[in-house]
């Protein structure tokens, strides 16, 4: 009689405690670290321009092409739990939170023709040359993203115990902020192609730029495993993964006027760059959190332990 009396105690006493423990705001923060892929389609195209009209002659030939942009990231992230819902035997919490990373840099060449640069190479040759011999001629498209990203997130966690582990199912609503840098060159050469090696070459140098502020939002799923804890600090590793929709500007076009250091009179050059960024983003983390338990019902963050 004693014996069960004594672990009828124990019960009420562990079902009292988990009860204090639902009641509690639960915030934590985490250092995490994934990468995020995102694809673009670009292009170039050049025109010589004559008296400020458009001749339709290139410059250089127009060139188009694809990359996957595929960012590294590493950063912070804050998140509050919520008092679980009274709900029997699920008492699932709500949460939101918000994140700041560091991307690394990850430019890629979105349509390339040849290896443009800003100067030319001219052949160490003693016989006529032609334009296809001199070496820093091309067009390109570059991306770029901006090295810090800002992200949100809000959901419901529900608790799942499996043997000794505590998993968190948490089904989320994310929200992601990136910069995009866009850069764009054509170099071009025009020689002619009997003249005697020392004649000097027509140098086409035309440069452009510009940016996008790119938002986005989308469904995100994080599966949390607790690793233990001390009084009212805890740990957990997570792993995480979101799609974004794009909902701004989803393309971008800028273009330049350039001209020739021997160019003929009333001659210009105009670059045009474009891009397509795809409506999805995609984005995968691991990383380690740590909780405070000892927040409870009507305190953020009260020291009630």
């Amino acid at each position: 009689m004693g014996l069960t009396t004594g672990l009828a105690g124990q019960s009420i006493a562990a079902d009292d405690e988990k009860d204090h423990m639902d009641d509690r705001w639960i915030p934590s923060i985490a250092v995490t670290t994934g990468f995020t892929s995102q694809r673009f389609e670009g292009g170039v195209v050049s025109r010589i321009i004559v008296f400020g009209a458009d001749s339709g002659v290139p410059v250089r030939p127009d060139t188009f092409g694809q990359q996957y942009l595929n960012a590294i990231h590493a950063g912070g992230q804050f998140e509050l739990q919520t008092p679980a819902l009274p709900i029997p035997h699920v008492r699932p919490r709500f949460f939101f939170g918000g994140e700041v990373h560091h991307v690394s840099s990850q430019i890629r060449k979105l349509a390339l023709e040849r290896e443009p640069r800003t100067a030319l190479t001219e052949p160490n040759v003693t016989i006529p040359y032609g334009e296809s011999a001199i070496l820093g001629v091309g067009s390109q498209t570059t991306v770029d993203a901006d090295n810090l990203q800002f992200g949100a997130h809000i959901g419901i966690s529900f608790p799942v115990q499996i043997g000794d582990l505590q998993i968190s199912i948490k089904p989320s609503a994310r929200y992601l902020k990136q910069k995009l840098y866009f850069t764009g060159i054509v170099s071009g050469a025009e020689r002619d192609q009997f003249a005697p090696p020392t004649d000097p070459t027509n140098h086409i140098l035309t440069q452009g730029s510009d940016s996008l502020d790119v938002h986005a939002v989308g469904p995100g799923l994080e599966i949390e495993i607790d690793a233990g804890g001390v009084r009212s600090l805890g740990a957990s590793i997570f792993v995480s993964g979101g799609a974004y929709r794009v909902l701004t500007e989803k393309n971008i076009n800028f273009s330049s006027l350039g001209f020739g250091d021997n160019a003929p009179p009333f001659t210009a050059y105009r670059g045009t760059w474009t891009a397509d960024i795809d409506p999805w983003i995609y984005r995968a983390s691991v990383g380690l959190r740590i909780k405070w338990t000892g927040a409870g019902r009507g305190w953020l963050f009260g020291l009630d332990r």
